[in-house]
């Protein structure tokens, strides 16, 4: 039996958190103006990060580090037109490319414009050009995409059609790679299979003129967010979903009833979870 020591390289794991963290975290510039992830998520938690100055994507590094292998599978599978951030005015129904450093009003009428930015647009076997968005997720793939996904890529494909492109196109792709699988199978008496990581395209379709409805509620969402008043809860009003509470940043700060927790991390007594009726979706 060969003898051996394990003990942390606790400098080399610092030098390694480092160059992956700076890869990851990319500009460090504020981002002042509202973002798509405010309008297809929990409209209380972006009014409160308003609130309270928290940036959109403000982030710890463990959170960061777990985000590296998506990063890393999006840059495997990309291509066409990568990255390209856009910005949306309600008033002036047109999109322009995002200014450096970013601002939050429209340069041509002064209105508060909405920016997204879609992971690529390549070219599908017609010579359509399409959206397509890169997912990464433990989800089991029998559940498909969830609505917060589907919201985001309406959303990119609306301000395709609000620039003039893709008339004629009414469906974008989700390129998921599914981390677990389907890991449904649990019926008695069946052989366990062990988890295994699927690569699927999937192809959403919309209504031909879902767009200008589809902007339009985003308008109200985005009217939410900036306003005096807190964002209701109720999810027929505002998107919210049960996964968002327990790393809300701002839950504690604004007091919101779905943050149940103490400053021990251990759900307050006397606290009644106020349920999600669409913790179940995905």
């Amino acid at each position: 039996m060969i003898e051996f020591g394990i003990a942390t390289d606790e400098e080399h794991t610092a030098q390694l958190n480092e160059r992956v963290l700076e890869g990851i975290r990319g500009s460090n510039a504020p981002r002042p103006a509202i973002h798509v992830s405010d309008l297809i998520y929990c409209l209380r938690k972006a009014w409160g990060r308003r609130q309270q100055g928290v940036e959109p994507d403000e982030a710890d590094e463990d959170t960061l580090l777990t985000w590296s292998g998506g990063l890393q599978f999006e840059a495997l599978v990309s291509e066409g037109r990568k990255q390209e951030p856009l910005a949306y005015c309600w008033r002036c129904r047109t999109v322009s490319a995002v200014p450096k450093p970013e601002t939050e009003h429209c340069f041509y009428c002064g209105e508060r414009w909405l920016i997204g930015t879609p992971d690529y647009i390549a070219r599908d076997s017609s010579g359509q050009e399409v959206i397509h968005e890169v997912k990464e997720t433990r989800k089991s793939s029998k559940h498909g995409p969830p609505i917060w996904w589907i919201e985001q890529l309406a959303t990119y494909l609306a301000f395709e059609k609000a620039r003039g492109n893709m008339a004629d196109t009414n469906y974008g792709r989700f390129v998921v790679r599914w981390l677990m699988g389907d890991y449904g199978r649990k019926g008695k008496g069946l052989r366990p299979l062990p988890t295994r990581a699927s690569l699927e395209s999937i192809r959403v379709t919309f209504p031909d003129d879902y767009h200008t409805a589809w902007l339009d509620e985003l308008s109200r969402r985005k009217d939410q967010v900036v306003g005096k008043d807190e964002p209701p809860l109720d999810w027929q009003d505002s998107p919210r979903y049960g996964w968002e509470c327990a790393s809300c940043p701002v839950g504690k700060a604004i007091d919101c009833p779905q943050w149940i927790w103490g400053d021990d991390d251990r759900v307050r007594d006397n606290t009644v979870e106020v349920r999600d009726d669409r913790d179940d979706v995905e």
